[in-house]
């Protein structure tokens, strides 16, 4: 009988244990975010060099890892929904580049402009979206290591004061 007992006492912690609003650990995320967005760039090194000399397109997969919906400000890409594939990081969305400017400090760079402009999109659970972030050849070119960082919220339209959710793909470089 006690073994019984003991078998459904630690059934019980581990189901506690696995409960679907448990944080992922450190482990699980790509840095120091809140770790329930895995963003993954497709290559962890880019080059200006090549066919389209003055674009250069960082392509991202972005996935839901926990069981919660989440909204972020992306851009839509003309489709004008919510429920969204193909998304973009641009000017006035929750899609920014990052550069390493010292050993702990990262500088959101600028964003391009989309002429179709951003929404809040749903990011449902465990489900995977593509993010582009576009960037234009400049004088001297952008070069360094870099990062991709999407906020994220619990609520469509949260209010301005609610602190977002922040993730981090891995540092990746552009030379």
């Amino acid at each position: 009988m006690r073994a019984y007992s003991t078998y459904f006492i630690c059934l019980a912690l581990l189901s506690i244990s696995c409960s679907k609003d448990k944080p992922l650990t450190a482990s699980d995320t790509n840095g120091d975010g809140a770790g329930y967005l895995q963003i993954q760039t497709e290559k962890v090194e880019y080059s200006w060099s090549g066919e389209l000399e003055t674009l250069l397109r960082i392509r991202t997969t972005l996935t839901n890892k926990s069981n919660n919906t989440y909204y972020s400000k992306l851009g839509d890409f003309f489709n004008s929904s919510i429920e969204q594939t193909y998304l973009a990081a641009a000017e006035g969305s929750d899609g920014y580049l990052e550069k390493r400017v010292s050993t702990n400090d990262w500088e959101s760079m600028p964003r391009g402009l989309l002429s179709e402009g951003v929404r809040y999109v749903v990011l449902h659970p465990s489900q995977e979206y593509y993010l582009d972030v576009m960037l234009r050849f400049v004088e001297n070119g952008l070069t360094g290591e870099f990062r991709i960082r999407v906020d994220y919220y619990e609520q469509l339209d949260s209010p301005s004061e609610v602190v977002p959710y922040l993730d981090y793909s891995h540092s990746f470089t552009i030379n």
